[in-house]
């Protein structure tokens, strides 16, 4: 049994007093209980960033994101940490099942802006000290943005990398 699953908002589902009927949740069936990160980010992605106006469209993010949490959570991977290798895994689970490398890469992308969300929510939430990300970003994320970073210094000059 699936870790996970999705049921549907009632027709008279509203946030802060505008309707969303049909917009996915996630829920854990043994217990009953919505699963908070990713029914948030689908709630962000609907409602603040507002890119994802149709209904089928929700639907498609839920279950492109679905399968990946439950696969983390049947190999006893943590979600809110996962590793390179981890990622590769589940894309390497998806080669085997004959998806089309267009299909990985639209999956891989909704899981990459889940992770990316969960970083950017972690920061506005944080401490007031500063510091960095607290690893949530997959490194598939890292990479999509190529942000630089100063390299090695050589010979007295710093040299420019894209991590």
């Amino acid at each position: 049994m699936p870790t996970l699953s999705l049921i549907r908002a009632p027709k008279d589902f509203q946030i802060d007093g505008f309707p969303y009927p049909g917009l996915p949740i996630f829920l854990r069936p043994a217990s009953m209980r919505i699963e908070y990160l990713p029914t948030e980010y689908l709630v962000y992605v609907v409602v603040v960033r507002g890119d994802a106006r149709s209904p089928k469209t929700w639907i498609a993010k839920a279950y492109a994101l679905l399968p990946f949490l439950n696969f983390m959570d049947e190999q006893g991977f943590s979600i809110s940490d996962p590793t390179e290798e981890q990622l590769a895994h589940y894309r390497n689970s998806l080669e085997g099942k004959g998806i089309t490398r267009d299909r990985i890469a639209r999956v891989m992308n909704v899981i990459c802006e889940f992770y990316e969300w969960l970083d950017l929510d972690w920061l506005r939430k944080r401490d007031s000290w500063g510091g960095g990300t607290n690893g949530l970003w997959p490194s598939c994320f890292r990479r999509r943005h190529r942000t630089p970073v100063i390299g090695p210094i050589r010979s007295g000059v710093a040299s420019t990398a894209v991590s």
